[in-house]
């Protein structure tokens, strides 16, 4: 039975305006941004919040003054709720007690109470914690207590709470039926139906369905996961009377009925440009999508093919839109996505397929920009949250002596120690060169280690058998090298002693998919891959069958833009949705999908670890 399958996206006035629509939503203590919580927040603002979190706990591990420790966990959950982050901000917040501070903290902690209580949806707790605080709050929480009052009077305008009314008022007159708690909850964010299972998940007549929305609106973009996280749902809710297949066959259906725009107007290289190839492996991933689509659901694609210079962006995109296109993908130059935002025409949305220079110039397209990339920079920065994740606080960076190896050794030393890291040292190495002996002596340390060894034979006037020892100042290497050359310096590591130190690196240090015969020298090596490289995946057996159809796929960047372009199709459909919904994920051939406040695609990818060559998923 299909239920209320209208296409709409509910306005959620009080979590928008307490989750960073604005980019201060409340007005905070000028002093509570010292020391590691600098480093905090500029994690959070990069919605790197795993890593936000290994930076508290690594701030809390180094302080020892009690009370400092309480404001530090404090200044945390302010952040973690001005990012829409309850559960971490909760989690903050649960040993702290009144006892702890004085008078100005214990406001911001009764106020940061009422604050998770009203994301929660939980008003009336957060109605008398404000009455608590009111007549003791210091003059400069002021402008955050008239915020936090003013959001509790506008809160009985709240869809999602309009929306669990109707659903207890069916449940109470007996017309309920399974499918219509997914018709009346299936459009809020991901955050807001956590909240609401959050405070009313303890109703046994409300819990199998606030639960079965939550889990649907998490993996609804996500078909792999879906089924396995419906069969999960079903067996905590036995006596629902609903089985998971009948929510994946309605959440189908609901897929199918959202508007799609019919008419795709791609900005592509052409065959006489500098970027033909990248281009041609684009349009055919493009292509290859459009073909796997159900015919009834096919976008018209319309190719526009575009030299070199940085205004012809802007003449196709007149083009296109004269031609009726509702949707541009493209360009895929730098120059030429600059070119596009320039413009400031915001008639027809753009999915650029390359970041801007500046991320402020997705601006000029308010709400209607997204630039979709895959660049070592964003790699580099998952590396660096996966290691403080596993506990790295000191790394040593061997990097290619190029401006790629730069880039890539930069972004992950910026973001490994905004996370509380340090970089022990950072060398380059030649290109050029295949024996590394000298450089990585130095880099492991192993020169002092030998010059200490010589210094103590001078001392004590007899000769001494030793060996040079690897320095223990540092627990991790991070390389930033291509393929070729990794496969030439692992080996040369161990050589040197450094094979139990953890070696971290970007996909690059693969020639596309592991093979056995051609990576064993990178044992254990851990990296992020994309689904499209791994094999037994489903992404891995499309890109085994394209590279059957389509020449050039054994090169591995030609392969990462044809799979960038499947994706870009993919993500059409999704992107307003993806846009209300910064916990909603996308499962693509690239990795796992989401769009950030200014329009640009991240994404998480699973990690392996390299054994005999094969890739082991983390």
């Amino acid at each position: 039975m299909m239920l209320g399958m209208k296409h709409c996206f509910f306005p959620v006035c009080l979590l928008l305006m307490l989750t960073g629509c604005a980019p201060e939503p409340l007005v905070r203590s000028e002093d509570s941004a010292t020391g590691p919580v600098d480093q905090i927040a500029a994690l959070i603002e990069q919605q790197r919040y795993d890593s936000a979190l290994a930076a508290l706990q690594d701030g809390l591990e180094r302080e020892q003054d009690p009370s400092e420790r309480a404001r530090l966990r404090l200044d945390a959950a302010e952040l973690l709720l001005a990012a829409g982050q309850t559960q971490s901000a909760r989690s903050a917040l649960e040993t702290l007690h009144d006892g702890l501070f004085a008078r100005t903290d214990r406001a911001r902690l009764a106020l940061a109470r009422a604050e998770l209580a009203l994301l929660e949806g939980d008003a009336a707790n957060a109605g008398w914690l404000l009455s608590q605080v009111r007549e003791d709050v210091p003059p400069q929480l002021t402008a955050r207590l008239e915020t936090l009052e003013a959001l509790l009077r506008g809160g009985d305008e709240n869809p999602a709470r309009e929306a669990l009314q109707s659903l207890e008022r069916s449940l109470v007159q007996g017309d309920f039926e399974p499918e219509l708690a997914l018709a009346l909850l299936i459009e809020f964010p991901v955050a807001t139906l956590e909240a609401l299972h959050a405070t009313h998940g303890g109703q046994p007549a409300l819990a199998p369905w606030l639960d079965l929305a939550q889990t649907a609106r998490r993996f609804l973009l996500d078909a792999e996961q879906l089924p396995a996280a419906l069969a999960t749902w079903q067996q905590r809710h036995p006596a629902a009377g609903y089985s998971a297949a009948e929510a994946e066959e309605w959440l189908t259906a609901w897929r199918q009925l959202q508007k799609q725009p019919m008419r795709v107007a791609a900005l592509l290289p052409s065959p006489d440009s500098s970027l033909a190839r990248p281009g041609g492996a684009l349009r055919d991933g493009l292509i290859s999508a459009w073909s796997r689509q159900p015919e009834n659901q096919r976008h018209e694609l319309l190719f526009f093919y575009l030299d070199d210079r940085p205004g012809a962006a802007v003449d196709a995109w007149f083009s296109a839109r004269a031609a009726g296109a509702e949707l541009i993908l493209g360009p895929l130059v730098r120059d030429q996505v600059d070119a596009l935002l320039d413009l400031r025409d915001v008639s027809v949305p753009v999915l650029l397929l390359n970041q801007p220079s500046e991320r402020h110039l997705l601006s000029n397209f308010p709400g209607l920009a997204h630039a979709f990339a895959l660049t070592p920079d964003e790699e580099a920065e998952i590396v660096a949250a996966r290691a403080l994740v596993d506990g790295h606080r000191r790394a040593l960076v061997l990097r290619q002596d190029s401006d790629w190896g730069d880039r890539v050794a930069r972004t992950f030393a910026e973001t490994f120690t905004l996370g509380g890291g340090r970089i022990v040292r950072d060398m380059r190495y030649s290109p050029n060169q295949v024996d590394h002996s000298i450089l990585l002596e130095v880099l492991l340390g192993l020169d002092r280690s030998r010059e200490r060894s010589n210094a103590l034979q001078r001392l004590i006037g007899a000769p001494l058998t030793s060996e040079p020892a690897p320095r223990t100042d540092a627990d991790m290497i991070f390389l930033a090298s291509r393929a070729e050359d990794a496969r030439a310096i692992r080996p040369q590591l161990k050589f040197f002693g450094a094979e139990a130190m953890p070696v971290l690196a970007t996909s690059h240090v693969l020639a596309g998919a592991p093979n056995p015969r051609r990576d064993h020298d990178l044992e254990q090596v851990l990296l992020p891959l994309a689904p499209w490289f791994l094999d037994q995946s489903e992404s891995g057996l499309w890109r085994q069958h394209a590279e059957t159809l389509y020449p050039g796929l054994d090169n591995p960047t030609l392969s990462r833009l044809f799979a960038l372009g499947a994706d870009s199709l993919a993500l059409l459909p999704w992107l307003n949705i993806l846009r209300s919904d910064p916990a909603l994920q996308m499962a693509a051939l690239t990795g796992r999908l989401r769009l950030d406040n200014d329009g640009m695609v991240e994404r998480d990818l699973p990690f392996v670890r390299l054994v005999d060559g094969r890739p082991v998923l983390q």
